[in-house]
């Protein structure tokens, strides 16, 4: 099974910050989990997570460090706004194959 990590948020210092606009992240989550579960393990805290095949990044996105130099998978950002998780999930499926 691949794992994979949602880029949604950005450290800064002490603290973590969503990217703007995201629907709330609890919600947001929730979602991701009912739609990839079956065929992925993913994470939120992708700056911790190990052995991940990829990130998931929305497109455009705040500019972020990734010191591992993963592969990053980019998605319109605008499925992340509008509910698109099933859309979502067919680009990550689509890197996949």
């Amino acid at each position: 099974m691949k794992k994979i990590a949602f880029v949604l948020y950005n450290s800064q210092a002490a603290s973590y910050t969503y990217f703007n606009g995201v629907m709330s992240s609890k919600k947001l989550e929730q979602r991701l989990h009912e739609v990839f579960d079956s065929d992925y393990q993913i994470y939120f805290k992708w700056d911790v997570a190990q052995d991940l095949d990829a990130l998931v990044v929305p497109d455009p996105s705040t500019p972020f460090v990734d010191q591992r130099q993963l592969p990053q998978i980019k998605v319109p950002a605008k499925l992340f706004y509008e509910d698109g998780v099933v859309a979502i999930k067919k680009v990550v499926d689509d890197y996949f194959k």
